[in-house]
């Protein structure tokens, strides 16, 4: 009885895990759009927040206000 329970506890962790793997990794949490500035300049976009960065030689990833 004890084992069936661990199994489900255990199922049920993996499911948890799965999910938040989804949710939270894949896909990566920036949307890239590689056509901004005629597409020589990288930037992306924070899927959660909203926010968007872009990318400067010398400076790495910078926040947009």
């Amino acid at each position: 009885m004890k084992a069936l329970e661990i199994n489900n506890i255990i199922k049920l962790i993996l499911i948890v895990l799965v999910i938040l793997f989804a949710i939270y990794v894949w896909p990566t949490p920036y949307r890239y759009m590689p056509d901004y500035l005629g597409g020589k300049t990288p930037f992306r976009i924070h899927r959660i927040t909203g926010t968007g960065e872009i990318w400067f030689r010398g400076t790495g990833w910078t926040k947009l206000k």
